[in-house]
């Protein structure tokens, strides 16, 4: 096809190209809102240098057992289901750190926990969750603290 043609086309078929251009707009917009939404996160070295340097406040997002079988030391359990709950008028010193299995599920509360902090504290997941921690060979805590 030569210009020319396209050009053709595109005066023949007007409509059409102008919803494909808007089309593409749009898309190109809810890529770059959902970019703006995903949470940033931390390495597991990182982690560690937030939770001991920086007063960073760690929620591990699995369940009850998961985390008793084994824990990052210092992390605190709270149910997804009451993130929301146990950080709202909880004052912070530092950042708020997230994890769950493999960094999924965090992601999906961020922001969530970004509401109920309204702003206080920037709020980061652990990349890749516990399965990035274990991967590091960083040690785990069994128990419930």
């Amino acid at each position: 096809m030569t210009i020319s043609q396209l050009l053709d086309f595109m005066m023949r078929h007007g409509v059409l190209v102008g919803l494909f251009a808007c089309s593409t707009l749009a898309l190109g917009l809810l890529e770059l809102w959902r970019l703006r939404r995903r949470p940033a996160t931390v390495t597991p070295q990182l982690l560690t240098v937030m939770l001991n340097r920086e007063n960073a406040y760690l929620i591990d997002l699995r369940d009850a057992a998961q985390f008793r079988e084994g824990h990052i030391a210092g992390a605190h359990h709270v149910n997804p289901e009451r993130l929301a709950e146990h950080l709202q008028g909880k004052k912070l010193d530092g950042p708020l750190i997230l994890c769950c299995h493999d960094g999924t599920f965090s992601a999906t509360m961020a922001l969530e926990a970004k509401q109920a902090l309204a702003g206080q504290q920037p709020v980061f997941i652990l990349r890749h969750g516990l399965n990035g921690w274990r991967q590091e060979g960083l040690p785990l805590v069994e128990g419930k603290h």
